[in-house]
């Protein structure tokens, strides 16, 4: 069963919107059943609601926040999921850094298209960034790099 965990600083906005996203995908695409998707942060607070910039953005394109509960990164999560999606170039370093044996399955959102430097912005921490316009950018990767991300996390998966 693929595996697919992303993560954001408190996993508060960024990376509960790309687990709902990629799970909705999923559903539609009749494979849900079939994965394991998950988020977590690395400075998240454990049990946290979603940001409620988050939950707006969300439910203005179907999606639902409610349940969410923040968690931080473990090592036990990051050996259970094959693939580890992160928002921003610092989160991969410290990542990589912390959990060395992790670094051939942690790649950042935009490279999913092909972007290996661009970070996803947090609309709750810039206030520059629109949360409605981050939610977007979040959905057109996933959209635009969903095969790429399906045969990553298989890919990986065969390698465990």
């Amino acid at each position: 069963m693929p595996s697919v965990l992303f993560i954001c600083t408190a996993n508060q906005f960024r990376s509960p919107i790309a687990e709902s996203y990629l799970k909705e995908k999923l559903k539609l695409a009749g494979l849900l059943e079939d994965w394991q998707v998950s988020s977590a942060g690395t400075w998240a607070t454990k049990g946290q609601p979603a940001h409620p910039l988050a939950v707006k953005a969300a439910t203005g394109i179907g999606l639902d926040l409610s349940e969410h509960r923040s968690k931080p990164i473990t090592a036990g999560l990051l050996e259970r999921s094959h693939l580890v999606i992160v928002m921003e170039n610092d989160h991969k370093e410290s990542l990589q850094t912390e959990f060395p044996d992790s670094q051939s399955k942690v790649i950042l959102l935009t490279e999913l298209v092909g972007e290996t430097m661009s970070n996803v912005p947090d609309p709750v921490v810039d206030k520059n960034f629109n949360p409605v316009e981050v939610t977007d950018m979040i959905c057109h990767i996933l959209d635009d790099g969903f095969n790429n991300l399906v045969a990553l996390a298989k890919n990986n998966g065969h390698k465990k």
